[in-house]
């Protein structure tokens, strides 16, 4: 099955390892990597600013959205050089992301790099070995951004049910980036509820994506979101609708 996001946080943690209690910390420049259209790669620079040496495993996908979750596809459209590194304390390794199909683009074309920390060797005994967390960066990669555009136009849409849904659709030709979501009812007693505090997602280019609510809302009542993009604080008014 291939992988799903829980979310498009940049940094996730992958597991634990027994290992040197030594915590790994990884710089990555630039964040987002994008590549015009005619571009046939790109660097991702890879800071190791950790007290040991770390290996790594990179990885790409093709990142899509599907019922309003990210979904991500192994791909070979996007290759990187090297997939297995080892980055010495206070070094750098400049990462190679290639399209292996580099024609051009009509719209912006999303994908994932995983940036994975693999076990090494301890450097201590058995019975000295202390948690290790190995970590897992997921990096967005956007091919093919369109010069002239400017914020995406985002089209929302509060479904009402159990589970209640918060969906936003982008019909740009390139992603939104979502913050600092929020829904408050026009009226009544109910309460303001924080969809997402900081980072939301991205929704992707002609694509849609959706936030399950933590309290349901109710058909027909009227609520105000408010939300921030790259175009700064913003807000709309939205009617919840029935599930369908």
């Amino acid at each position: 099955m291939p992988p799903r996001l829980a979310g498009a946080a940049a940094l996730l943690l992958a597991g634990l390892w027994a290992g040197s209690a030594a915590a790994t910390v990884l710089q990555l420049v630039p964040i987002p990597v994008e590549l015009a259209a005619g571009d046939s790669s790109a660097v991702l620079t890879i800071g190791n600013r950790g007290s040991e040496p770390v290996q790594l495993q990179i990885r790409s996908f093709v990142w899509t959205q599907e019922d309003g979750e990210d979904r991500l596809v192994p791909t070979r459209e996007l290759v990187v050089s090297p997939p297995i590194a080892e980055i010495g304390p206070g070094q750098s390794l400049s990462a190679r992301l290639v399209r292996t199909q580099p024609l051009p683009v009509r719209a912006e074309q999303s994908y994932r790099v995983w940036i994975d920390e693999l076990p090494r060797a301890a450097d201590e005994g058995g019975a000295q070995r202390a948690l290790r967390m190995l970590m897992r960066y997921s990096v967005p990669v956007f091919v093919g951004t369109p010069r002239s555009a400017g914020p995406a136009p985002l089209e929302w849409r509060l479904q009402a049910g159990a589970a209640s849904r918060l969906w936003a659709e982008n019909r740009g030709g390139r992603r939104e980036r979502v913050s600092a979501l929020s829904l408050a009812p026009l009226a009544g007693p109910a309460a303001a509820q924080t969809v997402a505090e900081g980072l939301a997602g991205y929704v992707l280019a002609g694509q849609q994506r959706a936030w399950t609510l933590a309290a349901p809302v109710e058909a027909g009542s009227r609520y105000r979101l408010r939300f921030r993009t790259e175009a700064g604080e913003q807000e709309a008014e939205l009617a919840a609708v029935p599930a369908p």
